[in-house]
């Protein structure tokens, strides 16, 4: 987050509850902020926090155009 503009959201990773495949919070409903949800306010939510196929075919269109990934030595100068 800290390479941000200041105008932007803070990148955040979910919380543990959400989207539980295993464990103790597995196949309930909570939003990536950690808030528990109906089975039918679930569903929603996923379809506007989860990745959809339009954005899966950006990323792999972006994946294709040249210089997409940053050289080694840029991104080393980005983690100091």
């Amino acid at each position: 987050s800290r390479l941000l503009p200041p105008e932007s959201s803070p990148l955040t990773a979910p919380d543990l509850k959400f989207h539980r495949a295993i464990g103790e919070f597995a196949g309930q409903t909570y939003s990536v902020t950690g808030e528990p949800l109906s089975p039918e306010k679930h569903e929603a939510h996923l379809a506007e926090v989860l990745p959809n196929a339009a954005d899966v075919a950006e990323v792999r269109d972006l994946m294709h155009e040249p210089g997409w990934i940053a050289p080694r030595d840029a991104v080393g100068a980005l983690s100091s």
